[in-house]
Order: structure tokens, then sequence, then C-alpha cells
């Protein structure tokens, strides 16, 4: 296998370059929510040489050894000198010591699932996985900073309205849980916020649309519909896409309930009850922001070979994150996309079965999951029969060494 960095390619969207295998995209969040203008780079692998990127190495990035070469094209395409001695160490290093927690001049630091920094890489599966403890580990103040810049942007959605009153603190509840730590005020918290405690957490909503014929979509929940809002409906007892957009009209499907999960370990599944014609796709969403265009979402597409892939929207635009992957056989009635989000790693599945797991640095701190749904032609058909997301429950093993103590 062949090693690269270089740029991402537009497409109706960011893609890796033709050839390409697998993909970590290592932009900083205005290079990523930018259409057509190319800037930022990505690592990728291929079988055959990649014209116009730079080659880091052959061979498995766990066994090749790093190289002065290979450090200098890195700070040469990338701005940062990686350590470590292996072409995955370097890969970590520069997604941990050599980010910036806010995503504005690198890519954002990787945040572990509570026990520990996963690094997936597509079709390599888990290519390193490092036990993470607050206030211990080497990467514990870009993961802090992190956190705190998420805790920052939640408590200010909350004093705007945008978020229900003293939600930030059941989402400080469940940071608590998910690192074990009895006072999760005294690192979540920035400096210059008061410091308020935590509230009791617990998120499960769900949907099932059974509501009267009517144009506004949902049934037990409220919903916040993109676009122009007339994509979606509820009829003959089920969300049902009635709107043809055209190919700008990628974001009009990214709906989701008003109602905000606590947690930032997500998942979410969608019961699909049609999906025919040449085009249409359904799949879940999750980290959601509420007040841009901006989520993760799993989009299956049966008209094409049961394509399942993982993208991600970051201010309307989007980029192609997952190794898209056709399902064999087809999978049986009832069909159930699902995603989970879990620190920076991001699952697909259906019907309860793996497809891929990948990391992604990207999006944080969002706290809503939503309902993505496309159709390209006049005889596209699309129905969602059920909806449901809730928070994933994420601890670190009782005696674990930590800063702030165990609950």
């Amino acid at each position: 296998m062949n090693y690269f960095v270089g740029p991402y390619l537009w497409d109706g969207g960011w893609r890796r370059p033709p050839n390409a295998i697998d993909a970590i995209d290592l932009r900083n969040e205005s290079q990523m929510g930018t259409p057509i203008t190319q800037a930022g780079v990505g690592f990728f692998s291929s079988n055959v040489l990649l014209p116009g990127y730079t080659l880091l190495g052959t061979g498995d990035l766990r066994d090749i050894n790093s190289t002065a070469m290979m450090k200098s094209a890195w700070q040469s395409e990338l701005g940062y000198t990686p350590k470590g001695g292996k072409l995955v160490d370097l890969l970590y290093d520069h997604m941990t010591m050599g980010s910036d927690p806010t995503g504005i001049a690198a890519s954002k630091a990787m945040i572990p699932d509570g026990k520990n920094i996963r690094l997936y890489f597509g079709s390599h599966g888990l290519v390193k996985s490092k036990q993470f403890s607050i206030g211990h580990s080497p990467e514990s103040n870009q993961v802090l900073s992190v956190y705190q810049n998420d805790y920052s942007h939640i408590r200010d959605s909350v004093l705007s309205g945008d978020l229900p009153p003293d939600h930030h603190r059941k989402v400080l509840d469940y940071w608590g849980h998910e690192f074990n730590v009895k006072d999760p005020e005294n690192l979540f918290v920035p400096a210059n916020l008061p410091k308020e405690t935590r509230l009791p957490h617990s998120t499960q909503i769900s949907e099932d649309f059974n509501g009267d014929d009517q144009a506004q979509l949902g049934h037990q929940l409220t919903w916040v519909e993109g676009g122009d809002g007339t994509f979606w409906s509820n009829l003959d007892n089920n969300g049902k896409a009635l709107k043809v957009p055209s190919s700008s009209n990628w974001d009009d499907p990214s709906s989701y309930p008003n109602s905000a999960l606590s947690g930032t370990n997500q998942k979410c599944i969608i019961e699909v009850e049609i999906l025919t014609g040449p085009g249409p796709q359904a799949g879940p969403c999750c980290r959601r922001s509420n007040t841009v265009i901006t989520f993760y979402c799993v989009t299956w597409e049966p008209a094409e070979d049961n394509f399942m892939d993982i993208i991600k929207v970051v201010t309307g635009t989007r980029t192609f994150i997952g190794t898209t992957t056709g399902l064999s056989p087809p999978p049986a009635t009832p069909r159930n996309p699902e995603l989970q989000v879990m620190g920076n790693s991001l699952k697909s599945l259906m019907n309860g079965s793996e497809v891929e797991t990948i990391t992604d640095v990207s999006i944080t701190g969002n706290l809503f999951c939503g309902l993505y749904g496309r159709r390209t032609a006049a005889g596209d058909s699309l129905e969602i029969n059920n909806w449901s997301a809730e928070d994933i429950s994420v601890a670190v093993p009782t005696g674990a060494s930590l800063l702030m103590g165990l609950i």
C-alpha cells in the first residue's frame, strides 16, 4: 500500500483523489466548509501512485519506519513536523499534538471515547489505540481545550435560547460519567466562565410519524426542516419525502427534531419503509448543529448497488469521508441504517451489522440528531417509518487514574 498527503478534489462535494482507497481529513474548518476552492490536504492510501500527491511510504503504515525526509515532506504540506517512529505515529501525533482544538488554524484535536483515543483508517481498521487519562496523558491539554470550547458554545446556545435552560449542566453530567469524574465543572468549564454544577442527564428520543397527513414532518416530536421546509411531510402514516430538489439542494433534508441530546457520543437509527427509483438516498444524522448546517450522516442508496457511505457537512459543504461500500446481499426488510459517533470514531451499520468504522475529528459538541433523505428524479420514492436517537453511555473503568477522582 502507498501513502500520500495531498489535496481533496471538488466534484459536487469534497472527495479523495481517484484511486485513493482510505482517507483522513487534515483540513481546518474553513477549508472543509468552503466549496470549490481547493485548500488543505488529507492523508490517503492507494494501491497505485497518485500523480501530484506527495508519497510518504510504501508498505503498511503501522510498520513503515519514519524518516527525516518523510517528516520534511509532512512539514512542507501541513506546516507541522510530527514525531514518532512509524508512519502511523506521525499521523497520530499530527492529529493530537499538532492539532488546533478550535479547528481554526489546523484540524481539531482527537478526543477519546472515555477510555481510549482510537485512530481508524478505513479498510485498514483500527491502526492505533492509546489509553487516555485526563491530566496524565500528554494529549490532555489538547483534549480538554476541545471540550472547553464545546462547553462554551453549548452554554452560549442555552443563554441565547437555542437550547433549553440549564442544558449545559446536563452535558457536564454526561461528560462526568464519560470520564468518571466527580466534579466535571473543574475540568470542562473554561476559566472565564462560572463553574455551574452538573444536573442529571438522560436522553432517548423517538418518532414514528404516525400522525395525521400534514405538510409538517413529525408526530411525537417538533421537527426543524432543512432548506425551504417543504421536503418532508407526514403522509400515509410515514415521514415521506415529497419534494424533488435540484442537485444543489443536498441539505434540504437535513431535518432534526428540536430536542437536544445531552451527550456528544450519539446513536441515531431510522427504519426505511420505501426507497425506490434511480437515485434516492436516506440515512440518520448525528452531531447536527441547530444554528448552521453541520452534521455527520450515513447515506444508503439501493439503486447504486446498495451503497452505504459516511459524509460530513460543514457549514453547508459536504465531504465524502467514508469508503463507499456496496451491501451484498441487499439488506432484508425492515432496513435500518444506523450511525454511531463515539469520540472521533464514526460507525455505520445496517440492521445492526457494522459496515465500516472511520475516524474524523471535524465535528464535536453538537447535540442534535436528524434525518437525511434525497430525491434526484421524479420517479424516486422515499418513506421513513421510524426514527430514534440516544446518548451512548461510555464510562472509563472504576479505578482508572484520573485527575479529579471517581464518581
